[in-house]
């Protein structure tokens, strides 16, 4: 009976975990460049050939597994989430600035320490000194991985991604790829970082700099708030059979326990 009790607690902590990184999603649908999350869901098939396979290791070297060790698992598991890196709207601001990238790939920014991040956020603006910002303040750097800085009135930045400033070329701006979303772990403030700090990014040849616009966030309101009931509803299923088993356990301890 606890198996069946077990089964709809985890359900119910499973989708819940799916709804806060649906309303994430939500909460992030303005922020430029925001890559929305998806959460990972781990089966009754799953979990119980993982739990088989670590009972038999158990086994094998040589370790007692008591009887209710055995691999009898019931009920889902969130296991974390991933990014989605599809592309979002690009939206013509006019602002010389706001930078979007056409096609796979992110900008480099660095903080002060020196340590880059990579953004697909190019609502750029500039410091007190000229130094080429994000809108968190990360500094944007150039493909030594220099900051860039501009003096001058006229800003052209070319699909190439060559900053020109007063029809002269100063720099070029640093746009690298990482194929693969496993690469990437999201920061904070629309960063991102290399799981493996040794894998080296490659340039993002096939990609336009677009000048004056910005990348909207890849989020769809009307599918993320389809989603979000379709959760609350397996989140209120789930509530229900524990209800149910709670109401089951109540009768056996208060009525049953009485016979005799």
């Amino acid at each position: 009976m606890l198996k069946g009790l077990y089964a709809g607690a985890s359900g119910m902590i499973a989708n819940q975990l799916r709804l806060d990184v649906v309303a994430n999603n939500l909460s992030k649908i303005q922020q430029t460049g925001f890559k929305k999350d998806r959460a990972t869901m781990t089966s009754f098939s799953e979990m119980l050939h993982s739990e088989a396979t670590r009972t038999a290791d158990l086994a094998a070297d040589g370790a007692y597994v008591p009887p209710e060790r055995a691999p009898v698992v019931l009920g889902v598991e969130c296991g974390g989430s991933y990014s989605v890196f599809s592309q979002g709207e690009l939206q013509h601001t006019e602002n010389p600035l706001d930078v979007a990238l056409d096609g796979p790939g992110f900008f480099v920014v660095s903080d002060v320490n020196g340590n880059q991040y990579l953004t697909r956020d190019g609502a750029f603006t500039l410091d007190p000194a000229g130094t080429l910002i994000t809108g968190s303040g990360h500094t944007v750097v150039d493909d030594a991985g220099i900051p860039i800085t501009i003096r001058g009135q006229d800003v052209t930045i070319l699909e190439d991604a060559s900053v020109m400033v007063d029809g002269r070329s100063i720099a070029r701006l640093k746009v690298v790829e990482a194929p693969g979303s496993s690469r990437l772990l999201k920061f904070r403030d629309g960063l991102f970082v290399l799981r493996d700090p040794g894998f080296e990014p490659q340039e993002a040849i096939e990609t336009a700099v677009r000048q004056g616009y910005l990348e909207r966030s890849n989020v769809n309101t009307v599918s993320e708030m389809v989603e979000m009931i379709q959760l609350s509803r397996l989140f209120e299923t789930n509530q229900k059979v524990v209800r149910i088993y709670d109401t089951i356990l109540a009768r056996a301890i208060n009525d049953l326990g009485k016979i005799g």
